[in-house]
């Protein structure tokens, strides 16, 4: 009897993925929906997961990036909009008399 031929085991090398990346992208995505408080937070953490495993940060910088410029932007959209309620409560040109 022939002893069967050693097959040699094949190693697939699994690359390791950014544990940042997903909550990078996330956090990029919460910029443009209005929900920029989340996406700052999202975006922190990727940056802290990514840094920490040795991976580059740059999707979360730029996600926290994004999130602060568009939270600044909201803020000063609404205080304006509040401010034009405001003016025009008070011009008292509104006549409510039907």
């Amino acid at each position: 009897m022939e002893a069967p031929a050693h097959v040699p085991a094949t190693h697939t090398a699994v690359k390791e993925e950014n544990p940042g990346l997903v909550l990078g992208i996330i956090g990029m995505i919460m910029a443009f929906t209005g929900l920029q408080l989340i996406g700052l937070i999202l975006s922190i953490l990727s940056m802290n997961k990514s840094k920490s495993a040795g991976y580059s940060d740059s999707l979360g910088k730029v996600g926290m990036i994004l999130n602060i410029v568009f939270l600044v932007l909201m803020t000063i959209f609404i205080v304006f909009y509040i401010l034009i309620i405001i003016a025009a409560a008070a011009s008292g040109s509104y006549n409510s008399d039907f």
